[in-house]
C-alpha cells in the first residue's frame, strides 16, 4: 500500500526472501514464497530504500540510477551499551536464533560433540523460540544421544539476552543465510567475541581476525577449532571484544541510526527524484 500510494514512502529491507527459503529448503507453495513475491513487487515498485547492510546492495544489483539509497545499519538498543558488565563464566558458549534449518544449530551442536571428544568442557545455552518440528526434535535427540551440556532456553526478553551475552564468553552464529543479524550486533555491543558463518551480509559485520571470527558455513570442524582457540585464549577474546564494540558504537548506536533516519526522511520529503541524492552513512 504504502508504494503504491501518491505519496512518499520509504522502504526498509530487512531481508532476501528467496535467498531465506533457499537455505531452508522452502517448498514452492507456501507462506514464505507468497512473502517473496511480494517483496519483490514492492521492489518493482519503491523508489526510496533503506540499506542495512551493503549485501542487499550487490545481491538486489542496486545503484542511484534506479533507486535512491539510504545506508542505515539497524540500531541496538541502549540496554546493550549502557548495562553493566558482570564476570564472565567461563566455556559458556551462547547461541541465538528460533530452532530452524536457517539458523543451523545442528551445525553449532555437532562442533560441541567435536570439542567433547577431543577432551574440552563446554556448557552452551541456545536462546530463541522452539517450534514443534522435526529439526528440532531431532537436535534435541542428538544433545541427548551425545550427552552434550545444551541447554534451550527459548524465548527471553531483550533484557535476558543482554544479560546472556555479557555473562557468556562467545557467541555463535552459524546460520545458513543471514542479512544483518542483531544478535551478531548485541554482542559485539557487549564485547563479547563472536563467532559466525561467512554468508551473506555477516562479513560486512564482522571483520574476520579483526572485530570477531568467521568460519565457511555448514562446516563444524572449523567452527569447532576457532571455538577452540577462542576458549583457550582469553587475550584474543579481549582484543576482539574490544574491536567489535567499537565497531558497533560508531555504526549501531541509537543515536547514530536515528540522525541517519532523520536526514534520510528530510531527503525523500523535499524531493521525489531517485536519481538526486544517493546518501551514505
Amino acid at each position: 500500500a504504502a508504494v503504491t500510494a501518491p505519496y512518499p514512502n520509504l522502504l526498509t529491507i530487512h531481508g532476501i526472501p528467496h535467498l531465506s527459503n533457499f537455505a531452508q529448503k522452502v517448498s514452492r507453495f507456501s507462506r514464505s514464497r507468497i512473502v517473496e513475491i511480494t517483496g519483490n513487487r514492492c521492489l518493482q515498485t519503491a523508489r526510496n530504500l533503506v540499506i542495512i547492510n551493503p549485501f542487499v546492495t550487490e545481491q538486489l544489483h542496486l545503484t542511484p540510477a534506479s533507486h535512491r539509497l539510504f545506508s542505515i545499519p539497524n540500531p541496538v538498543a541502549p540496554q546493550f551499551f549502557t548495562a553493566p558488565t558482570p564476570a564472565r563464566e567461563p566455556n559458556l558458549v551462547l547461541a541465538i536464533g528460533w530452532v530452524d534449518r536457517l539458523k543451523a544449530h545442528d551445525v553449532f551442536i555437532r562442533a560441541l560433540a567435536l570439542l567433547k571428544r577431543r577432551g574440552h568442557t563446554v556448557r552452551a545455552m541456545i536462546v530463541g523460540a522452539i517450534p514443534k518440528s522435526d529439526y528440532a526434535a531431532a537436535l534435541q535427540q542428538y544433545v541427548r544421544t551425545e550427552q552434550l551440556a545444551v541447554e534451550f532456553i527459548g524465548f527471553i526478553p531483550p533484557e535476558q539476552v543482554a544479560d546472556l551475552l555479557r555473562r557468556c564468553t562467545v557467541l555463535v552464529h552459524p546460520s545458513r543465510h543471514e542479512n544483518a543479524p542483531m544478535s551478531i550486533c548485541e554482542a559485539m555491543t557487549c564485547r563479547t567475541p563472536v563467532i559466525a558463518a561467512r554468508v551473506g551480509g555477516v562479513p560486512y559485520l564482522i571483520r574476520d581476525g579483526v572485530s570477531g571470527l568467521l568460519f565457511q558455513s555448514g562446516n563444524a570442524s572449523e567452527l569447532a577449532d576457532k571455538l577452540q582457540d577462542l576458549l583457550e585464549n582469553p587475550a584474543t577474546r579481549d582484543r576482539l571484544g574490544a574491536a567489535a564494540h567499537l565497531a558497533a558504537a560508531q555504526a549501531h548506536h541509537p543515536d547514530v541510526v536515528a540522525k541517519l533516519t532523520r536526514a534520510a526522511y528530510a531527503t525523500v520529503l523535499q524531493s521525489n527524484s531517485p536519481k538526486e541524492t544517493h546518501v551514505r552513512d
